[in-house]
């Protein structure tokens, strides 16, 4: 009889752990990127004017004179995820930056008129050969994705070129 009580109370301690388990096992929150609807009203809450836009799986890359905006929409309650990054403006030719977690890019401003006006094409190399290119048509930003998965890629060992419509080369810089 005691045999009889110590598997009952086994199976009872048995199945007390598994319910358990379960309700506390935390939902896992996926995030998503916003909708073209929802990115035109934070811009416009923000009053801001972005010189690029990209939408990777799980955020929304605002970028703007001055700064990046990473935006997340949580799975289980629809909350928008602000994350922001701010720099001081530069009097340089071309404001470049980058973000090696998550979704990885480079991200770059033109800033010189000229640059504007004849540029074609921007170009980022990276340290195992493989790049990334943009036109420009009728921007001055531009985000850059790269593949973080590749082997000995380091995001601080790339070369950026800008060329007009024949290829020229009309700025370089090495990271």
């Amino acid at each position: 009889m005691k045999l009889f009580y110590v598997l009952i109370f086994s199976l009872l301690l048995f199945i007390a752990v598994i319910v358990t388990n379960n309700s506390n096992d935390t939902k896992r929150i996926n995030y998503a990127s916003l909708s073209k609807g929802e990115i035109n009203k934070f811009v416009e809450e923000r009053n801001i004017e972005p010189l690029a836009t990209e939408n990777t799986q799980n955020e929304s890359i605002i970028l703007v004179d001055g700064g990046t905006y990473s935006l997340s929409k949580r799975s289980d309650n629809g909350e928008v995820v602000k994350r922001s990054t701010r720099w001081d403006g530069s009097q340089k030719e071309v404001q470049l930056g980058f973000r090696s977690t998550g979704s990885p890019y480079i991200y770059l401003i033109l800033e010189d008129e000229t640059l504007i006006e004849q540029a074609y094409k921007v170009e980022v190399m990276f340290n195992d050969g493989t790049s990334v290119s943009k036109l420009v048509e009728d921007s001055r930003g531009f985000i850059l994705f790269y593949d973080k998965k590749a082997k000995n890629l380091n995001i601080e060992d790339f070369e950026l070129n800008v060329y007009d419509e024949d290829e020229n080369t009309l700025y370089e810089t090495k990271g």
